[in-house]
């Protein structure tokens, strides 16, 4: 099967966090780094001890986590005089994201701290929080803070600002969903009558036989939501094992993956499954539909602790497209633990 597939484009789950904090102050005369609105941590200009407060209006997925952190700082530093280097932490809420000594690229033509003297930019950064940076506050205010020795002040127009918010590593839960034999199913026995090598599409004994009108026909099997309270599904992925009549080259129908109505993949049936459906000899399953990319908010429609609905349809609209037979569904559920930060 699968001549024909839907587009895949799966993208890395991660959310970015961009704010950019300008400081004002300094003197009206005196540009520094492009602006005359700057302050230093001596206390020229607006510059608040440092703190910088934000929130979050961006919508972060319940189970990310702020891995990465990234505070650009541009300004001019060493502006106590002397050889020392400035020294200089940034923390987000009281923790230390990065610290470092920071020199001035000075010169006899571009003095050090003088109006029009630019050092550029300095990253200070941290990425060694694979679970989460602690204490961060998605729904409340969060304080950056910037720091610097006494005796070597530092100087700046601006402090960028950039937060990554990944997921966790995925884990697949697998399930097999069998046709019920209470609900519209047929017994293989009965359809194979005297024949005794069955057909590796049924491990049951039964098959879901699909229903409809004659250009298009429907077939669903279920299963029982295994998955952990404490996991939320963002993809369900199948393999299907189904048998399906001929089609000549010009009539090959349109079949479609659903999961509890909501679309999981389509193709359409290629030259490889072009043979009768002779359920006690052929199999022309094991056909693979996924979700494109993952829904990091939740799976929509999933049901947790309850039944969900693997659907399968086969459209021709100007062609029949006869009866098919499901023999089961092998499911794949990608999760991620739920994370409240």
């Amino acid at each position: 099967m699968a001549a024909a597939r839907s587009d895949r484009n799966p993208v890395a789950p991660e959310v970015k966090v961009e704010r950019v904090f300008n400081f004002t102050g300094g003197f009206p005369d005196c540009a520094a780094c492009g602006t005359k609105e700057w302050a230093c941590s001596n206390g020229v200009g607006n510059w608040k001890d440092g703190r910088l407060d934000f929130s979050l209006t961006e919508s972060i997925p319940s189970s990310f986590r702020p891995t990465k952190i990234f505070v650009t700082l541009k300004g001019n530093y060493q502006c106590g005089g002397g050889d020392i280097w400035s020294n200089v932490n940034v923390t987000l809420n009281d923790l230390l994201v990065d610290y470092k000594s920071v020199e001035s690229y000075s010169s006899s033509s571009s003095p050090r701290c003088q109006c029009n003297h630019c050092d550029g930019d300095r990253v200070f950064q941290n990425d060694l929080f694979s679970q989460g940076f602690p204490r961060f506050n998605v729904r409340g205010v969060n304080t950056l803070q910037i720091k610097a020795s006494p005796d070597q002040p530092i100087c700046l127009a601006s402090v960028s600002l950039k937060i990554i918010f990944e997921a966790p590593e995925y884990r697949n839960v697998y399930i097999t969903a069998f046709p019920n034999p209470k609900n519209g199913t047929q017994n293989y026995p009965e359809i194979c009558k005297a024949e005794t090598n069955f057909s590796p599409c049924s491990t049951t004994g039964y098959y879901q036989t699909s229903h409809g009108e004659s250009t298009k026909q429907y077939a669903d099997v279920m299963f029982k939501d295994p998955v952990s309270p404490s996991n939320i599904v963002i993809g369900v992925n199948m393999r299907l094992y189904a048998n399906f009549p001929k089609y000549s080259s010009y009539s090959r129908p349109h079949f479609t993956a659903f999961a509890n109505t909501q679309q999981v993949d389509w193709m359409t049936i290629g030259e490889a499954d072009e043979r009768p459906y002779y359920l006690c000899q052929f199999c022309s399953g094991g056909s693979y539909f996924r979700t494109s990319r993952p829904v990091m908010s939740g799976y929509p429609g999933y049901n947790y602790g309850g039944w969900n609905t693997m659907g399968f349809s086969l459209t021709n609209y100007q062609y029949a497209v006869g009866t098919f037979y499901i023999g089961r569904v092998e499911v794949e559920l990608v999760v991620v633990p739920r994370i409240i930060l």
